[in-house]
């Protein structure tokens, strides 16, 4: 409703605001829904659950014009350089995907809680992503072999701080490269086939970002956004709305992309997309039209 600019005329704000607050832990500062509780095997820790729905509250009160009753107290152990530098490489950078939202979810925190207070906090965790950047795809993996495609989705959720905060990216020539490597035959980012909300937000995003700062590659830039366009409204569902993605359409390309030789020099997304081609197929074929369907709660304990 924000971003429709219909928040103004919502009558119910003070109820949703009441009701966000209500969640507010006074001990730890964090927001928690203890109906929200991974399993011991689940990819999403309770501490990320913690953080993941901390800061989509403090978005949703900063769109109300509200603050937290209670302070960021989790926020005190990164309040610490020599912390923060040790936190920073013990993340688990196999999977760039999931750490990024970490690191995220604590500068949006450090931002939000007070930017000016936290500015030399926040400037530390820049010169950490802006130090590990990888020079040869744009990304971060901090020397683990990832696939692009996951390097990709934890590039989004850094590039658009060094937009916040008015800081040069480096490599974006090699972001733009890596970007458009990625897209599947259909104009989206996941390579499956149909999209994905994450795949594509981030991909996107990243085009888009990268125009603000080079005009490097412009016009298949360009292109790529286009086809993405249409390729995303085709995915509109009957009451106006879109879901997480749509994989049940087969067609020729699916077939004849299993080997994307535009891959060839990034074996491992060759061979992920490869899999996941097979896997569509297949699902097709024997009409399993279930396997796609995605709802984020499949390693909650609810």
């Amino acid at each position: 409703m924000d971003l429709l600019n219909e928040l103004d005329d919502f009558k119910d704000k003070h109820k949703v605001t009441q009701f966000i607050l209500n969640y507010q832990d006074i001990e730890t500062g964090y927001f928690i829904d203890k109906t929200a509780i991974p399993k011991d095997n689940a990819n999403h820790n309770q501490e990320y659950i913690f953080l993941q729905l901390t800061d989509f509250a403090q978005l949703a009160l900063s769109a109300l014009n509200k603050k937290p009753q209670h302070q960021y107290v989790f926020l005190k152990q990164y309040k610490d350089e020599e912390y923060l530098e040790k936190w920073f490489y013990n993340l688990n950078w196999s999977n760039p995907w999931l750490v990024s939202n970490f690191i995220m979810f604590i500068l949006n925190c450090l931002i939000y809680e007070d930017e000016d207070k936290n500015r030399r906090y926040i400037d530390y965790i820049m010169y950490l992503l802006t130090k590990t950047q990888n020079p040869t795809n744009g990304y971060w993996n901090l020397g683990n072999k990832v696939t692009l495609h996951n390097q990709m989705a934890g590039a989004y959720h850094f590039i658009f701080f060094y937009t916040y905060l008015d800081i040069m990216p480096n490599y974006i020539e090699k972001i733009i490269d890596s970007t458009l490597a990625i897209q599947n035959y259909d104009g989206l980012f996941n390579y499956e086939g149909g999209g994905g909300s994450c795949d594509d937000l981030d991909a996107i995003d990243l085009l888009c970002r990268a125009t603000f700062y080079s005009d490097y590659n412009l016009s298949n830039v360009k292109k790529s956004l286009q086809v993405a366009y249409h390729s995303l409204l085709s995915n509109k569902n009957e009451d106006g709305g879109f879901c997480w993605a749509k994989r049940n359409n087969l067609s020729l390309n699916d077939f004849t992309s299993i080997i994307d030789l535009k891959m060839i020099r990034n074996k491992r997304d060759l061979m992920l997309n490869g899999i996941l081609k097979t896997k569509k197929v297949l699902r097709n074929i024997t009409k399993n039209d279930t396997y796609w369907k995605y709802s984020g709660l499949e390693n909650m304990n609810l």
